[in-house]
């Protein structure tokens, strides 16, 4: 727990220095993708609070688990959020608009995050509210190292997109295999701490409502939701 509690910590700083770079070049050059980039790190340091309260107060993190899994309204946000700004970010990157195609993604995405909650209460449904993110981090990963070839040859800039891009797809798929043998284990535990209080209003929406659950992860488009 203290390691966990560190290691955030240590990122919600870095985030915040990182934000801090961009917003600067933002107000002096008036460059909207330094805003975008400003947006996205303010939106990792917001979901890190939540990371760090969750890890500290033990009331927090089990109020917080419960709203959740009756309405997980503020993932279903930070998802839709993170991975449009990243998506206009690529594209901008090689001076492309977002695509039809795109948009359309965008929109299942979005459809798939509402829809899911109202599944059958299931560590299945678990993982399919987050299969999404990291399949769309890996689309993202694959999008930067095909259009990586517009670089400049062995540019500076050519070489780290094509590290953020594979970086992007080993995150993606590292994360779909620990979501694989994780969530079962952290949902099973959830039920078995809630049917020790069976008077508390979680099971009265856990009868009219689907319910949801939130796994630790890390990575790069969306960062770290946690229990």
């Amino acid at each position: 727990m203290m390691f966990n509690y560190i290691y955030t910590t240590f990122l919600t700083i870095l985030y915040t220095v990182v934000m801090s770079l961009s917003l600067s070049l933002y107000l002096k050059e008036r460059e909207k993708n330094y805003l975008l980039v400003s947006l996205y790190f303010l939106l990792l340091i917001l979901n890190g609070l939540i990371v760090t309260m969750s890890e500290t107060f033990q009331i927090f993190a089990n109020d917080y688990n419960r709203q959740f899994m009756v309405n997980p309204i503020i993932e279903t946000i930070y998802y839709l959020a993170t991975f449009g700004i990243a998506l206009k970010l690529v594209t901008e990157l090689f001076e492309e608009k977002i695509t039809t195609y795109q948009y359309g993604i965008y929109i299942v995405f979005a459809l798939w995050l509402i829809v899911v909650p109202f599944m059958a209460n299931s560590a299945l449904k678990v993982w399919l509210y987050y299969f999404p993110s990291q399949l769309l981090t890996v689309y993202l990963g694959i999008y930067l190292l095909i259009h990586n070839r517009k670089m400049i040859p062995k540019s500076s800039l050519g070489k780290y997109v094509k590290l953020i891009g594979s970086l992007a797809i080993f995150f993606g798929l590292a994360i779909v295999v620990e979501d694989t043998f994780i969530s079962r284990v952290v949902f099973n535990q959830l039920l078995s701490l809630n049917k020790k209080r069976p008077k508390r209003p979680f099971y009265f929406h856990q009868n009219k409502c689907k319910i949801n659950f939130k796994v630790k992860r890390n990575g790069m488009i969306n960062p770290q939701p946690t229990l």
